[in-house]
């Protein structure tokens, strides 16, 4: 299952359940006992509405109800949901759930920007991970390196163990927040990045957020206070931000 497939029945479910508060289980209205309104909203499900399981047919009714309450983009975004769940099949929605971490909605999120205080002790957290994959990182390099090579610490040998190193950070950086939003650091402390357009920013953006946060790093920490936003000058150049899950 592409993981377009996985995120488009991830974002559903999690709209489901933090959009609808709670309320008188429906589970077994038939399609037919539904109001216009509501099959306007859920027409892409109708073939399989009586089919689906009551605790889903009680939350997507939920969500119908609250729909015209919803600002129009949402309104849009939960439609292309409806029609990209619909197309699900039951093994693929269940591998879906089985899979939240990676498929988690962003927009169903309750976000505020982080604080200051909070980012930079997320990066003193992140220098015990870095610390590790670093260790990690080196012990696995002098299993791979010739023995003589390791002993006396060649030029060739030491190049391509900063080469080794770096390529392993870098994959840590970049891969945890195109894939997740979060290093294992941020999840910790409840952080969250973005682009612009409140998505998980792409393999580009975050590989440029990494090399700008390399290389601004000093002025970076500083950045905020001029910062209408309250950004790092690396977010604020690489078109990411950086929010607080409350």
């Amino acid at each position: 299952m592409s993981a377009t497939t996985r995120i488009a029945l991830a974002t559903l479910m999690s709209a489901l359940v933090l959009l609808a508060p709670p309320a008188a289980a429906a589970s077994s209205t038939a399609w037919n006992g539904l109001s216009p309104g509501d099959q306007q909203v859920l027409r892409p499900v109708e073939t399989q509405w009586n089919d689906l399981a009551p605790q889903t047919r009680s939350r997507l009714l939920r969500l119908a109800q609250r729909y015209r309450s919803l600002p129009p983009e949402q309104q849009v975004r939960v439609r292309q949901q409806l029609g990209n769940w619909a197309r699900l099949t039951p093994e693929q929605r269940e591998q879906a759930r089985a899979e939240p971490a990676v498929t988690a909605d962003i927009a169903s999120l309750e976000l505020s920007p982080a604080p200051w205080s909070r980012r930079l002790l997320c990066m003193v957290y992140e220098t015990l991970i870095v610390a590790a994959l670093l260790l990690s990182g080196s012990l696995v390099a002098l299993v791979w390196l010739p023995a003589d090579a390791a002993s006396t610490g060649s030029g060739w040998a030491r190049l391509s163990l900063q080469a080794w190193l770096l390529l392993l950070l870098t994959a840590y950086f970049a891969g945890c927040w195109s894939r997740y939003g979060q290093t294992l650091a941020m999840k910790t402390w409840r952080l969250l990045i973005t682009d612009a357009a409140g998505q998980r920013p792409s393999p580009g953006r975050a590989l440029l957020r990494l090399a700008l946060a390399a290389t601004t790093l000093p002025l970076s920490l500083l950045w905020p206070a001029l910062d209408r936003d309250r950004l790092f000058l690396h977010d604020r150049l690489a078109g990411t931000r950086v929010w607080r899950i409350t």
